[in-house]
């Protein structure tokens, strides 16, 4: 998957509650959207024509995808059904609308710059505005509606909003492996929902590093609890790992892709942000984690 076009990097990659992950591809013939099946075959999914970047997507309950598209000089959301059929859908209230996640009671959360809204239909009704628009990919809407964004430059200030509750804030507990740091000094790259609740993150540190840095994926509960479930590199010339070989998971000698997301009872980190042309970044299949807090 390329993308290139857009400065929001959430819902690029996304999977469905069967499992299907679903990816943005831009080129200068549409948003074209590839499903990959949980068995790994990878097909056309849909093309919507008149956008040319997404600002995001979000699986829907009813097995379809909202995405948030423009055309260079509109923005707007796109409703695509299960057999790929695409509609414009009328938000004229919406600025910047990017579709973040569904709720249980059918609706779909959607920021709008810092404004935090829940679309049903036409209707619209604002959850929470955030004291600034999250940084790029850090937020996300779990099974039970629950959304998580990160305030901040990190973890440490992590905004969980429920259905029907005030919002908190949690600090991710526990150390990064193999250092003394905690794991709330990390900063989200990508997020996506956990189907046990909480979410899945690629993080990083060591940023002044540049390419000698890592890169970690973890499962942040809603209770705080953290599990590291992988760590590579930040260095995108790194290519040493070889497709169908197993690395630990800890270790991972080589580059580390840009989105997380589950299908069934894995987590894939996979997909990049490079234009065309450039090498690409072998996925990495983890378990799910399955600790109990």
């Amino acid at each position: 998957m390329n993308d290139a076009t857009s400065d929001y990097m959430h819902g690029h990659v996304i999977s469905d509650r069967s499992g299907n992950v679903y990816m943005l591809d831009a080129s200068d013939t549409g948003l074209g959207i590839l499903k990959m099946a949980p068995s790994g075959t990878v097909s056309g999914f849909s093309r919507i024509r008149d956008a040319r970047w997404a600002t995001g997507m979000a699986a829907t309950p009813d097995g379809g995808i909202l995405i948030g598209g423009s055309d260079g000089d509109t923005d707007q959301l796109y409703r695509v059904d299960r057999d790929g059929k695409a509609t414009s859908v009328d938000t004229p209230e919406f600025h910047h609308p990017n579709p973040i996640g569904a709720r249980p009671d059918g609706s779909m959360v959607v920021l709008d710059g810092k404004t935090l809204w829940s679309l049903k239909g036409t209707r619209k009704t604002r959850l929470h505005t955030l004291p600034q628009e999250p940084p790029n990919g850090s937020i996300t809407v779990d099974a039970t509606g629950t959304v998580y964004a990160e305030k901040g430059a990190s973890l440490k200030d992590l905004l969980v909003l429920a259905p029907g509750h005030s919002p908190r804030t949690v600090s991710p507990r526990g150390s990064i492996p193999g250092t003394n740091s905690p794991v709330s000094s990390l900063s989200a790259i990508t997020m996506s929902p956990a189907s046990g609740g909480g979410l899945y993150a690629k993080a990083v540190r060591d940023t002044n590093k540049g390419p000698s840095g890592h890169a970690y994926v973890v499962h942040v509960r809603a209770s705080g609890a953290t599990t590291v479930l992988a760590r590579g590199t930040m260095n995108k010339e790194n290519l040493s790992c070889k497709s169908g070989r197993q690395y630990p998971s800890l270790n991972v000698p080589c580059a580390m892709p840009w989105f997380v997301v589950q299908s069934g009872q894995r987590v894939l980190v996979m997909g990049s942000v490079t234009g065309a042309g450039t090498h690409h970044i072998p996925a990495f299949a983890l378990r799910t984690d399955t600790k109990k807090e």
